[in-house]
């Protein structure tokens, strides 16, 4: 009966994750814990296999349009292996009560960066409205003898219009600010071939040059942040594209989209190492407990990986049936119903921590 109740509520929840264009981690947690009676230890480690169904699930899609590095991905993913092992006994060394508090503390900050993102993104779709308007007012004024400068004005009108839609400011950003297509090297503005392919939009900067590629002298910043996020990971039982996304953004420079199928590259990496740290917990634990003057959790962990495994597949049912949904709706539209639902997410599990 458990398995049936656990894949009922994984169809429901992949298809909120998927209307909302979103990932499952944040959802799993909490859903396992008050719905399905798991231990927060328990669930955290159920819910790492949400997050590498949900990212292996993505993976092939990305690589047929060419938006995976798989070189950095996994350059990523095995600089994360100390902090998924770090992040492991950290859950395990403190009370379940303390796990799901920290849990909404990390809600409650993902929603208020992603309520900034939601209010910036709210305004550019705004800004892009206004000036398709204008420009459609524009073409009417002009009186040309033969359609063609007609078309041609509406192409580029209808580019600007589709590459905000593509590129604007994703809620795995958590806020930070990206054009999503840089400029070609010559300087010139992307023709118009390119705005009828998302992948094209989403590559038209070149990756194969030098500022795109990973270099050794990057190695400590990866190591740094590798290891922050496969805590965070191991910890929350969450996907970190939310840490990911932004430093392949910012610090390698890769379009959003390249930067997001690549991030699913580090998540299965470090899901996978997460989940090994459960399974061979007892050689783990008494590894770093020797490290760390030996802290050791008192009870085994007591995982239903049954459990895991019908609410990963059944979540991923109900993202696919979820997904077109997404296209429905405005992107900030999208970003505040999420914010919205974290937050909820956050009083109910701090109340019910508390209570």
């Amino acid at each position: 009966m458990t398995l049936i109740f656990a894949a009922l509520i994984g169809v429901g929840v992949g298809m909120v994750a998927g209307s909302l264009g979103i990932g499952g981690g944040m959802l799993a947690v909490p859903v396992l814990v008050y719905l399905l009676g798991q231990d927060p230890h328990a669930a955290v480690a159920e819910s790492l296999v949400v997050v590498l169904a949900s990212s292996a699930a993505a993976l092939p899609s990305r690589f047929r349009r060419g938006q995976v590095r798989l070189g950095t991905g996994l350059i990523f993913g095995m600089c994360s292996l100390v902090g998924a092992g770090i992040g492991t006994w950290l859950n395990r060394a403190i009370s379940g009560e303390v796990v799901m508090l920290a849990f909404a503390a990390l809600l409650a900050v993902v929603s208020a960066l992603m309520g900034r993102a939601g209010v910036q993104e709210r305004r550019k779709e705004d800004a892009s409205v206004a000036g398709a308007s204008a420009s459609r007012g524009a073409i009417s004024t002009v009186d040309a003898p033969t359609g063609a400068s007609r078309v041609d004005s509406t192409d580029a009108a209808g580019f600007e219009s589709r590459g905000f839609t593509e590129n604007s400011g994703s809620p795995v950003l958590g806020g930070v600010p990206v054009s999503g297509v840089a400029p070609r090297e010559s300087g010139g503005k992307a023709n118009l071939a390119d705005s009828a392919n998302p992948a094209n939009l989403a590559d038209s900067a070149n990756p194969a040059s030098e500022e795109y590629r990973f270099t050794w002298r990057r190695l400590p910043m990866f190591l740094v942040l590798g290891t922050l996020t496969g805590i965070l990971v191991s910890f929350f039982g969450i996907g970190g594209g939310f840490a990911v996304v932004p430093l392949l953004v910012l610090v390698m420079r890769y379009p959003i989209r390249v930067a997001q199928g690549t991030s699913f590259i580090v998540m299965s990496v470090v899901s996978v190492a997460s989940i090994l740290t459960r399974v061979l917990e007892p050689v783990v634990m008494a590894a770093l407990a020797g490290m760390a003057g030996g802290i050791v959790p008192t009870e085994p962990l007591r995982v239903d990986w049954l459990v895991a495994l019908a609410f990963a597949l059944c979540s991923g049912i109900g993202a696919s049936i979820g997904s077109p949904l997404s296209n429905r709706a405005r992107a900030s539209t999208l970003t505040f119903a999420f914010v919205g639902l974290l937050v909820a997410i956050a009083v109910y599990t701090v109340i019910a921590t508390l209570t």
